[in-house]
């Protein structure tokens, strides 16, 4: 359809040629919930990965120094330094192939024959990669994502991981585990 082939050379060519125009508008829209965000940051910075209510199983080597799940840590540091839609999309897919490639590499550490990441740990591994990785226009990253993708792909594995982190964010904007 001439129309989505229109769309996508927009998406793909001129955006990222507007974006340093285009994306102020989102941090504005967005800053009182990435200052929400920043603050949690700041709050939950030395929880532990169990603190997030993960499952023991996934939260890896509790002797290793380094930050669990720190490739994909630093995979949504990234998200800041892409101007394109589709580089932003493909960083929060990679995101979840990261951290299911960290699984799968200690599944021998737990004798795990079979492993079955819930929806509930993941979101709580993406909420600790969130605060470790400390994106301060993380709201606004989203939001520019989610305006701008095309819409067939929020049936498939794109739209699962924004919407995965999207509930991660509303986790932790809402999260006081001294309420719990």
């Amino acid at each position: 359809d001439c129309e989505d082939k229109c769309k996508y050379v927009l998406k793909k060519y001129l955006l990222p040629k507007m974006y340093h125009v285009i994306f102020p508008i989102y941090i504005e829209k967005n800053k009182a919930k990435d200052e929400v965000l920043k603050f949690k940051f700041s709050k939950f910075q030395d929880y532990r990965l169990e603190d997030y209510m993960v499952e023991k199983v996934f939260c890896l080597d509790e002797d290793n120094d380094r930050a669990k799940y720190s490739s994909a840590i630093t995979e949504m540091q990234r998200i800041e330094n892409y101007g394109d839609v589709y580089d932003k999309l493909n960083s929060i897919i990679m995101i979840r192939h990261l951290i299911i490639d960290e699984i799968i590499k200690h599944k021998d550490d737990y004798n795990l024959s079979d492993i079955t990441l819930s929806s509930d740990d993941f979101v709580s591994i993406i909420s600790y990669i969130i605060v470790k990785s400390r994106v301060e226009t993380l709201n606004a990253q989203m939001n520019f994502i989610d305006q701008f993708i095309d819409p067939y792909l929020l049936n498939d594995e794109p739209g699962f991981c924004l919407i995965t982190i999207q509930t991660a964010m509303m986790f932790l904007h809402n999260w006081d585990p001294e309420m719990e």
